[in-house]
């Protein structure tokens, strides 16, 4: 709120123009800055969503190439030995 001015009398207050404009310029700035901060948390949340989901898939590659690894060193072994666990 702009702060008012009481006259001599008590009787009348005004306020003054320049203040409620250096105000609403204070505001407007403090708008844009967090408006600035908001869309920097949302583009580094975005790019941490893209790591997680890269090193995800990444996983299941891993995965899926452990399986194929051990899927080939089990069909090399002789049948008897076949239903053991192997480790690459």
């Amino acid at each position: 709120m702009a702060p008012q001015k009481r006259a001599i009398n008590g009787n009348h207050y005004t306020f003054d123009p320049r203040s409620v404009i250096g105000q609403a310029e204070q505001v407007t700035s403090a708008a844009h800055t967090i408006a600035r901060t908001a869309d920097e948390v949302w583009q580094g949340a975005s790019e941490q969503l893209r790591c997680l989901d890269q090193a995800s898939q990444l996983g299941h590659q891993l995965t899926s190439a452990d399986l194929v690894v051990r899927i080939a060193l089990l069909q090399q072994l002789p049948p008897d030995l076949s239903d053991r666990e192997v480790t690459p």
